[in-house]
């Protein structure tokens, strides 16, 4: 009987594809709500990240920082700019400090 493996340690069960709540922009950097949609200053994302947006299914989602005008971390998707947190087992942000191993 074939049974599925496990990953055998912290890094490979951490390396799993989390799942996504989509968050409202106007909570995770400043800006301004127009008529046109919510603007804010150009945001700079440190890089592509494994989870895909699941309204464009093509396009990898990109890590945003809390810096400047970010007011909490997150996941953004370029094409259609729909903001994501990505969910630890427990529920809890995968993105929240208390979660960083300090060793």
């Amino acid at each position: 009987m074939n049974t599925p493996t496990l990953p055998n340690n912290k890094r490979q069960r951490d390396a799993q594809l989390r799942p996504l709540v989509e968050l409202d922009p106007k909570l995770l950097v400043d800006g301004t709500l127009t008529a046109e949609g919510f603007l804010s200053a150009d945001i700079d994302t440190a890089g592509k990240m494994r989870e895909m947006c699941p309204y464009c299914k093509d396009a990898p989602l990109q890590l945003v920082i809390r810096r400047k005008q970010v007011i909490r971390s997150h996941l953004l998707c370029c094409k259609c700019t729909r903001c994501f947190d990505a969910l630890l087992p427990d529920g809890t942000s995968a993105f929240s400090l208390s979660h960083v191993p300090i060793d």
